[in-house]
């Protein structure tokens, strides 16, 4: 799934989400593909995300393993929150 539009001030509570997802969930781009359960991944995606100096991240691609992990990711696309 795609998010468009990422605040930069949302990426710590998008993490958060991350972290309440039971199966692995993907940052995939065409020159990577990150585990976005591992803390490194998260930190390495989080620099690359943010050094871009913008305060919204106009596209980024999420690939998640798990129906029930999904459904949340797209509840917080949505507004929904954590």
């Amino acid at each position: 799934m795609k998010f468009y539009g990422l605040k930069a001030d949302d990426l710590e509570e998008f993490f958060e989400v991350i972290d309440k997802c039971e199966g692995n969930v993907y940052l995939e781009s065409p020159d990577m593909r990150l585990n976005l359960k591992s803390n490194l991944c998260k930190y390495i995606s989080f620099t690359k995300l943010c050094t871009a100096g913008q305060d919204e991240i106009k596209e980024i691609e999420v690939h998640a393993e798990n129906r029930e992990d999904i459904d949340r990711l797209f509840k917080f696309m949505c507004g929904g929150g954590v």
